[in-house]
């Protein structure tokens, strides 16, 4: 547990570097934003709410969706969703 702080510490420069203003997570987010059609670029103003959808579609909807996915593939007789055995 004593490590932790000062591993922290160490990463901040390597979590301000991802984040900074036309860093890796805003290319990121441009390069998602460039696949939806009709829109080219995103705007420094709507830069937040991106990337809260995408944080939030990512914790709850696609992790949950391979957590189904991985229940479902690890039984022969798959998932029965009227009994929920699995529970």
């Amino acid at each position: 547990m004593a490590g932790v702080g000062p591993l922290f510490l160490a990463l901040i420069p390597v979590t301000n570097y991802i984040t900074a203003e036309n860093g890796v997570v805003q290319k990121a987010m441009e390069t998602l934003l460039a696949a939806i059609p009709g829109n080219a670029s995103i705007s420094k103003d709507r830069v937040i709410p991106a990337l809260s959808a995408f944080y939030i579609f990512w914790t709850f909807a696609a992790t949950g969706a391979a957590s189904a996915a991985g229940l479902g593939s690890s039984r022969k007789e798959g998932l029965d969703n009227n009994r929920m055995s699995w529970i």
